[in-house]
């Protein structure tokens, strides 16, 4: 009788489970990775864009130097400042809608502006004692020009509040 030679099962055949497993890991995570490494780029790409990334940073660690996007660091007026024709001036004693964005700005700076409007959060719309000393030590002045006003409601839009 001749003896019948047995081929050997190849390496493929007899791993085949753990090795289909394993790719099935590999390409899971690779995918859970670049989906992490993406959306890390585009929230720094959208931080950027609103050129808050960096001021945002500064409120956390040191809200002493903060100085707003839409101020110069030597801007210290106290005075209304003649601004070219038709841009409101918004000061103290003023009321309304300008004054709750520069309140809601000054919010979002963690200032104190009492226990008054809707929300007892200091947000009522009028231009008082509060709203002025506030605004003096985190923004370093007390007159605000449209314009101003329009950069801070374009800050809390992209930070959502």
């Amino acid at each position: 009788m001749k003896k019948q030679m047995q081929i050997a099962p190849s390496f493929l055949a007899k791993h085949k489970t753990p090795l289909i497993i394993g790719s099935i890991v590999f390409v899971v995570a690779g995918i859970g990775i670049t989906y992490y490494v993406m959306s890390k780029k585009k929230k720094k790409q959208s931080q950027e864009k609103s050129g808050i990334a960096q001021s945002t940073a500064n409120i956390a660690v040191s809200p002493s130097r903060y100085t707003p996007p839409f101020t110069s660091s030597g801007t210290k007026t106290t005075i209304p400042v003649q601004a070219s024709s038709s841009k409101i001036v918004v000061k103290y004693g003023s009321r309304g809608s300008l004054v709750r964005i520069l309140q809601r700005y000054l919010k979002m700076l963690h200032e104190d502006l009492g226990k008054t409007g809707a929300k007892r959060d200091g947000v009522d719309g009028a231009f008082g004692p509060k709203t002025a000393k506030a605004a003096k030590r985190k923004l370093g002045k007390t007159v605000f020009t449209t314009t101003d006003i329009e950069k801070m409601k374009k800050a809390l839009k992209t930070l959502g509040k």
